[in-house]
């Protein structure tokens, strides 16, 4: 693989040749890498699946939620229902039950490298789409021993811009069907030794299927210093607050494929809605260079997101309503060298990470019934943490033939108070130790062209919130004794460029024990059942392929993020094959609720001019509902139109996005169920939404 380099100019001076000519003096230009550059050049050479969105690639069209910047990305599930930001995100499987509306599960998210996942989940409302250099996919155990994070699935790390990337004025608007519109307004630049970014954005949407309004507001910003050469910090601020009508049943399938616009007549009639009413993110990172072969970086975060869920429960003049308080605190610590041992070229780092929840962090489960409140419930989990080690090596034994190895100790603990009126109190202590490790090899055949092996294991803790047993999130039954997810992972694969191909290739195969599972009750739209389930594999193929198809004469190929004039194929493909394994209920009966193959293509062409078009499908196919199999959700295929035109010298981006232009009625997510017996009628699915019409306009001033 190419190295890296961060040197702008390299002088080389001629004295004389045999014949005394003077030569002069020769200067060899060499263009810095960019964050971005860096960050692909590194993970390319993990020996594991991981990959880099360009935003530049995702502002081509509209940019609504995080569904469309992980679009093509194989082994990466992201489903938006009623357009609001409330994702149903997995990677391979991992929080396989975890349903639209709530925290996410099985995957640790970061912004700029540090971490929003805590004891408590991640919550959703601060993933902004926009604003973004890149985003990081790293799928696997590379994503808690790279980050430190606890998760069976992965990590994405959204990288902001900064002051370098961005200009003094930003400004981008877009809208469309379901009363969609959303603006963002920005600025950008470098001040001497500092540097500044700055955005905000508001999004309103009505909503495709009834009672899914939605509208949020955000601030996202960072301030960096280079204090010498080789020691600089950077602060970061996120900002945000969200308000959205949702379904929490779901509608029946007859509903969704007859008239998908209905909501649920209960949930209509409750008027659930899910405020955050202002959640903060607040970090630092200082990366001090000690010497020219290492580094140190040092980083924290103070996290506060409250949530309030309110409806009315049928009763005269009674509203239900749970108010949810988190707050959290991140420390990281992480030194990382690269040089040589033995003589051999090798990198290694080793890292400490710790959030600890503090404060008021819990939960209370009210009612107002004529304007007076009732208490029913009160819980607290201050004090669950999550304490991570990690290290990690990279050594090149033979030429082209590296090996890389991972070790990261956790200590986990949760503890839980319940409090009930009028002051009995119930407490619960748990603590746990996991291993995670890797052991991995890859071999660059060329420059271009590698191929990877290895083994690893990933530890994963249940959420602080869920160890009491919350039957409609209102009352205590006692307390759960949750175990430790653990997934045993083999991958092989290869990545590379060969002519007018790009692809990375990657076959998986997990052994997991206690893998936290989740069931709902159709006759009680808010609960929710939580158990460790009995082994099951994980095991897929994830292929992306992109194609030159042509290219405008006299055209030079760029990089990956640059697309050259011209006609180009991506695709991307995901096989995931999930099942239980010698299950006494349910055999060797496949997991529900992700498509078995799922498949996205794009044809894009893009003209010297800056005029671009786009053809793209998404192909699902069917899929179970519940864990007895008695049900399947019906495949479907959705096409698009993209067309826009890129001006980058007046600073102007033009886009029309046309999508689902044939109205299919179809799933775009479902809360599966033990056995529905077959019953179309289960109020568990939940509709994507229909034809839609989206257009843009971005304009930077340089």
């Amino acid at each position: 693989m190419l190295p890296e380099s961060s040197s702008s100019a390299t002088s080389v001076k001629e004295a004389s040749t045999e014949q005394s000519t003077n030569l002069g003096e020769v200067v060899v230009q060499r263009k810095k890498l960019s964050s971005k550059s860096i960050a692909k050049r590194t993970l390319a050479r993990e020996p594991s699946s991981t990959s880099i969105v360009d935003q530049k690639d995702v502002e081509r069209g509209r940019v609504g939620t995080n569904a469309d910047v992980l679009a093509y990305q194989p082994g990466v599930t992201a489903q938006s229902v009623g357009g609001n930001d409330a994702l149903r995100i997995s990677i391979r499987g991992s929080g396989l039950n975890a349903g639209t509306g709530y925290f996410r599960e099985g995957i640790t998210f970061l912004f700029d490298g540090l971490p929003v996942t805590g004891p408590g989940g991640t919550p959703f409302e601060l993933f902004e789409p926009q604003g973004l250099q890149y985003t990081e996919v790293l799928r696997g155990a590379i994503g808690g021993l790279k980050y430190g994070g606890l998760n069976l699935g992965g990590a994405i790390n959204y990288v902001t811009k900064t002051g370098y990337e961005s200009t003094p004025i930003e400004a981008r608007y877009e809208g469309g069907s379901f009363g969609y519109h959303k603006m963002l307004l920005g600025s950008g630049g470098v001040i001497g030794s500092a540097d500044y970014y700055v955005s905000a954005v508001g999004s309103l949407r009505q909503g495709f299927q009834q009672h899914t309004e939605a509208k949020s507001g955000r601030f996202i910003g960072n301030f960096g210093y280079k204090f010498l050469e080789g020691v600089d910090t950077r602060f970061y601020f996120r900002y945000a607050f969200t308000d959205f009508q949702f379904n929490p049943s779901g509608i029946s399938l007859n509903q969704v494929l007859s008239d998908p616009t209905q909501p649920n007549m209960g949930d209509l009639q409750r008027d659930f809605s899910r405020r955050h009413p202002g959640s903060i993110w607040l970090g630092n990172k200082t990366s001090i260079k000690i010497d020219q072969e290492s580094k140190l970086d040092i980083g924290w975060v103070y996290h506060n997101y409250p949530i309030t869920i309110l409806g009315w429960d049928g009763g005269p003049n009674t509203v239900i309503g749970h108010h949810w308080f988190f707050e959290d605190i991140t420390g990281l610590f992480r030194y990382s060298r690269s040089g040589r041992i033995f003589e051999k070229q090798s990198n290694s780092s080793i890292g400490f990470l710790t959030t600890t929840e503090i404060g008021d962090s819990g939960f209370d489960a009210f009612t107002i019934k004529t304007l007076t409140p009732t208490t029913l419930l009160k819980t607290r989990f201050d004090g669950s943490a999550n304490h991570s080690l990690f290290a990690n090596n990279d050594i090149e034994i033979l030429p082209g033939f590296w090996t890389s190895t991972g070790l990261q100790l956790a200590w986990i603990d949760r503890k839980s108070r319940y409090i009930y009126p009028p002051s009995k109190v119930l407490a619960f202590d748990k603590h746990y130790f996991g291993v995670s490790m890797r052991i991995g090899a890859r071999y660059e055949i060329t420059p271009d062209v590698l191929l990877y092996i290895n083994f690893s294991r990933a530890v994963e803790p249940v959420d602080s919130w869920k160890y009491g047993t919350i039957p409609g999130f209102s009352n205590f039954q006692g307390f759960r004794d949750f175990k430790l997810q653990a997934a045993n992972t083999f991958e092989i694969g290869t990545r590379g460029r060969v002519g007018i191909f790009d692809w990375t290739l990657a076959l998986y195969r997990s052994w997991i024990q206690h893998e936290l599972l989740t069931r709902r009750d159709p006759a009680s739209p808010t609960t929710v059942d939580w158990f460790n389930a009995t082994p099951t594999i994980h095991q897929g193929i994830e292929l992306a392929l992109t194609t030159q198809l042509w290219r405008e004469a006299n055209s030079e190929r760029q990089t990956n993020t640059e697309q050259s004039p011209g006609l180009l194929f991506r695709q991307a493909y995901t096989l995931n094959d999930f099942f239980y394994r010698h299950d006494p209920d349910f055999g060797s009966n496949q997991l529900p609720g992700l498509p078995t193959h799922f498949y996205q293509g794009e044809l894009f062409y893009i003209h010297s001019s800056g005029a671009y078009a786009a053809f793209s499908a998404q192909i699902s196919s069917s899929y179970h509902a519940d864990f007895a199999n008695t049900l399947n959700v019906p495949a479907y295929t959705l096409f698009g139109i993209k067309i826009g035109y890129q001006l980058p010298k007046r600073g102007i981006d033009l886009f029309l996005d046309f999508r689902n232009l044939t109205d299919e009625k179809y799933v775009a997510s479902t809360y599966p169920l033990f056995n529905m017996l077959g019953d179309r009628n289960a109020p568990t699915f939940q509709p994507g939404d229909g034809f839609g019409v989206f257009g843009g306009i971005a304009y930077q001033y340089h």
